[in-house]
């Protein structure tokens, strides 16, 4: 057999043809890769002859060239050169170093088979490809199937054996008539496969299909979902978790550290010998591989998490980060942590000793839970164990090592090893390989055949000089020998079903794709039918909305002050249904730690630098009178002091540098803002952080004011800080959208405010922004449109000031009745949406739609 992929449908079809025969009992063949083959066989001369094993493993070859490159490439490029010395054998390309050049690529292919010619002599030991030519044929009669998808090595070994090649024996001279299925994008021809695969199986049940894509393995979680909901959607909507499906098998496996219980254990020993990120970690606390009855537990842990700033943990950092959180869950998975982390502590060890250290630091901690595995899963622990025993067999090849470089080392190895658990046989096949198919079909899809995929680009190694690759007839070195490859394929894939469809995706995102030149130019081809079938998905979402009077949620409680200040107004005046959604529901979206300060703690500096500068400067006067030079020292002080009083003495390690930096950025903000104050009319600071209660729509709210001037002349000012981008006040008659100051001004009716205004300091600059009676009471702030005050008679002014005033007020006051009675409408205003995490609650794009049928119905 040329690869692993294929020996299941050889069993299979031989199990077929026995039974069509009549038979009840027969013979099975041994099916074996030509790797398999080769091994079987020196073993057995070995042993026939009572000779020692003196076979290096593949593994020996690996771990030597990885250590040689650690320093350098690393494992990635070890793993690079070891396929470059295995191509270069396999293809039989006799390379000096003097035919490979002098590039600094050939240079460090000379490097690495010296290395391993090296470690053969040492050892006394020789890969697989340098005992081919000693292989001897047995009695067994040998039989190859696919001998010219093989290497060039492997092909006159078998030749050389006598094997007698089967491949073509019962090819049809003409093939099938090739259907051609064209899809609008990716999704669509997974959906077009997924229903082709269903109405085969209902017309025949016995029938065995194969799909091919070469992008399997990238696509592979969307053909699991689409053909699972497909062919038994009963899967997903049962009560119980899915088992693997039985319906479709997936050739070749897939790399074990990408099976979510090994990539739960790596991720747990990377915490316990290094680091992980803040993501990791998360993945970490929820996938279900940790002991515990609290089914909870990885939620309550992650919780206290997000609300920190750490974006890398070690465990004895995640440990004590629990420990100081408190509560049942966090100290119990610190003392696993610990007890664990003390498993691994210590000197450098081999892979022999690391081996079990690894697997019960992992039972330590609770590795892979208590609940009882799927068949799937415990097949995997098994490998997992094996790999154990692979990596503990390295000893002879890998240096002692610490216990960060031996979880590294196995993990290169997960990545490596592919895996599959057995299944019973499934009629429906998916491989990515382009091979023959070996066996014959009821009928076979082909997928991803546009230009740009199919014939497939060149891949050359990068360590072996290209003409070399050609003249050897490496298949993937040049585009010739793919455009080849793939007119043997399509051959093959015609030859060995009845009914063969080829698809293809016009679209890639907005880029448009063409169909492959080769069936372009097919002559017997036919369309096959490509329109849309509804997915499970889409029979479940069916928009079948029943009508409720949703919008009315429960009243506040108005015997008591109305909590979140104003921050209920203003989400109200924005969306009735996220002001319920996050101030009644308390649905907050998830925190994300991030380097450095974050947006309140830059604000409460920001406000109190400033109610400690105001403190000592306290009028217009004092400020006009001394220079930004002179006032520096008070600046720093106060910004000195607003750090003490918001971080209470102490400043965390990690923020040391932060808070440095947001000191400096306060000072020049300051600086420009005193300069904007010189600006004004003459004035002085009345009140800071002024405290009130004030009653709105029928609620009490709790009020804090930044900022009152009295202006002279008469008339008072309001002043809020704002740290983020300049925007203009949204007051338009009673459609309020920034009711924040309106709200102050509420709490302030007793005083004359002729100005409101939000004072943005952002971006190195300060800017005034808000409304106010008359031109020049604030930088930048206009008055009332027509109301000159050198025009306009004073009362004039007043009067216009008041009716203006009323109206914004009213609008408040419609604002915060409406979220006292709990009004909660999916009415958003526009651009709110953008920003909102509710989205998925409040279904307004569901909705949209629903209209928009009901519409054209």
């Amino acid at each position: 057999m040329p690869s692993a992929q294929r020996q299941a449908a050889i069993r299979a079809a031989w199990v077929q043809i026995q039974r069509e025969a009549g038979r009840t009992w027969w013979n099975t063949p041994r099916v074996l890769t030509f790797g398999q083959y080769a091994e079987r066989t020196l073993q057995d001369q070995w042993a026939r002859g009572n000779l020692p094993d003196r076979l290096l493993p593949p593994g020996a070859e690996w771990a030597c060239l990885r250590e040689s490159r650690r320093e350098a490439g690393g494992a990635a490029e070890a793993r690079a050169l070891l396929n470059s010395v295995r191509t270069l054998a396999d293809w039989r390309i006799w390379a000096t170093p003097r035919m490979l050049g002098t590039s600094p690529e050939s240079q460090l292919l000379a490097e690495a088979q010296e290395t391993l010619h090296q470690l053969c002599i040492e050892q006394d030991r020789k890969p697989m490809r340098a005992w081919l030519d000693d292989l001897e044929a047995d009695a067994e009669k040998l039989h190859v199937a696919g001998l010219g998808n093989l290497p060039t090595a492997a092909r006159e070994t078998l030749r050389r054996l006598g094997a007698v090649d089967t491949a073509a024996s019962g090819e049809s001279a003409t093939g099938a008539t090739v259907s051609i299925a064209t899809a609008d994008n990716d999704e669509h021809e997974l959906e077009l496969i997924a229903s082709w695969c269903r109405t085969e199986l209902e017309a025949d049940s016995s029938r065995r299909l194969l799909i091919v894509d070469a992008k399997m393995r990238q696509r592979r979680g969307l053909y699991e979902r689409l053909l699972s909901q497909t062919l038994a959607p009963s899967e997903w909507i049962a009560p119980t978790a899915r088992n693997a499906s039985s319906v479709f098998a997936i050739e070749g496996g897939r790399p074990l550290a990408e099976f979510p219980i090994i990539a739960h254990a790596l991720l747990t020993l990377r915490l316990l010998t290094g680091r992980l990120r803040f993501d990791e970690v998360v993945r970490w606390l929820r996938l279900p591989f940790l002991d515990g009855d609290d089914v909870m537990a990885g939620a309550a842990l992650e919780a206290c998490l997000r609300e920190g700033r750490k974006l890398e943990f070690h465990g004895e950092e995640l440990a004590a980060f629990l420990e100081q959180a408190g509560g049942a869950a966090p100290t119990a998975m610190s003392a696993r942590l610990r007890s664990a982390i003390a498993m691994l502590s210590g000197s450098r060890r081999s892979p022999a000793e690391w081996s079990p250290l690894l697997l019960a630091a992992l039972r330590q901690l609770g590795w892979y839970g208590a609940r009882t595995l799927r068949s799937d899963e415990q097949q995997t622990v098994n490998r997992w164990h094996a790999l154990l025993d692979e990596y503990s067999a390295l000893g002879p090849w890998l240096r002692h090592a610490t216990a960060s470089d031996a979880v590294s080392s196995l993990a290169d190895l997960a990545g490596e090893r592919h895996f599959d658990p057995a299944s019973v046989e499934a009629p429906v096949t998916l491989t990515d390989s382009h091979e023959h198919p070996l066996v014959r079909y009821d009928a076979i899809w082909v997928a991803g055949l546009d230009a740009a995929q199919w014939p497939a680009a060149p891949r050359p190694d990068v360590f072996i000089p290209l003409h070399l690759q050609v003249s050897a007839g490496v298949p993937w070195a040049s585009a010739a020998a793919q455009t080849r490859a793939a007119r043997e394929s399509l051959a093959a894939w015609r030859a060995s079903t009845g009914r063969l469809v080829c698809s293809w995706a016009r679209l890639e995102g907005d880029a448009q794709r063409t169909l492959s030149p080769l069936l372009v130019h097919l002559q017997d081809r036919e369309a096959h039918p490509a329109a849309r079938v509804p997915t499970l998905a889409a029979a479940l979402h069916r928009t079948e909305l029943e009508t409720l009077d949703g919008e009315q949620g429960i009243r506040v409680d108005t015997s008591q002050v109305v909590a979140g200040g104003v921050t209920p107004l203003t989400l109200q005046a924005e969306c009735g249904f996220r002001a319920y959604g996050e101030m009644r529901l308390a649905a907050d979206e998830l925190e994300t730690p991030a380097p450095g300060l974050d947006a309140r703690e830059r604000g409460m500096l920001l406000h109190k630098a400033l109610e400690l500068i105001w403190m000592k400067l306290s009028s217009h006067f004092v400020i006009s009178a001394t220079e930004n030079k002179v006032l520096r020292p008070t600046i720093s002080d106060s910004v000195e002091a607003a750090v003490v009083s918001v971080f209470r003495g102490r400043v965390p390690p990690e923020l040391d540098l932060a808070v440095e930096r947001e000191k400096h950025r306060l000072e020049k903000l300051i600086e420009h803002l005193l300069d904007h104050e010189r600006s004004r009319a003459p004035f002085t600071v009345e009140t800071l952080e002024a405290r009130r209660q004030v009653s709105i729509g029928g609620g009490q709210f709790e009020l804090r004011i930044d900022r009152i001037d009295r202006i002279e002349g008469g008339g008072y000012a309001i002043l809020d800080y704002k740290s983020g981008e300049p925007r203009s006040l949204r007051w338009n008659g009673e459609e309020i959208r920034d009711p924040q100051l309106l709200a102050y001004l509420m709490a302030e009716r007793g005083r004359d405010v002729q100005a409101l205004s939000n004072v943005f300091l952002a971006n190195g600059r300060a800017k005034f922004t808000g409304k106010s009676s008359h031109k020049g009471l604030l930088p930048g702030v206009p008055g009332l449109p027509g109301m000159n005050p050198n025009k306009v008679p004073p009362s004039e002014i007043a009067s216009a000031w008041e009716a203006e005033t009323s109206r914004w007020l009213h609008g408040l006051q419609m604002v915060a009745a409406a979220y006292i009675a709990g009004d909660a409408p999916v009415q958003p205003a526009p651009d709110v949406c953008r920003n909102c995490h509710l989205t998925i609650l409040c279904r307004r794009v569901e909705l949209a739609n629903a209209a928009v049928e009901e519409e054209e119905a």
